[in-house]
């Protein structure tokens, strides 16, 4: 079984591998249909001699879908602030997007030149 973090971590620059993810959440239903969701989270390398492990999985024949970098000794990885907003039209259509920004410490500074990203998308559902 090839496990997914998709609940929990929409942006996928980390995944529940050495991972330790403190979070607080707040949801709002304003309005009839509209559903918001504001979330923070506190990121850290469970063990700072392993790996900061990225990515969702299998999602390709080519490719196992997870990547390493090394920890670098350190425990911090990023600070995360994430919003999503889900409008229902009807039983059959609906929106929803994300959008999640994270402000890399220790772990990213010492591999990368810059320390934040931004990742958002735009999903509609229609069922029948």
């Amino acid at each position: 079984m090839i496990p997914t973090a998709r609940l929990y971590a929409l942006s996928p620059f980390y995944n529940m591998m050495n991972n330790q993810d403190m979070f607080l959440q707040g949801i709002v239903r304003p309005l009839p249909g509209l559903s918001a969701a504001a979330s923070g989270h506190w990121l850290r390398a469970t063990e700072s001699a392993d790996q900061w492990y990225a990515g969702g999985g299998a999602t390709s024949s080519t490719f196992f879908g997870y990547s390493g970098i090394a920890s670098q000794g350190r425990h911090e990885l990023s600070y995360l602030t994430d919003l999503e907003l889900t409008y229902t039209f009807n039983k059959h259509l609906s929106v929803y997007t994300y959008y999640g920004h994270a402000f890399g410490q220790g772990i990213v500074s010492a591999n990368f030149v810059g320390d934040s990203a931004d990742y958002g998308y735009l999903e509609t559902t229609v069922s029948f």
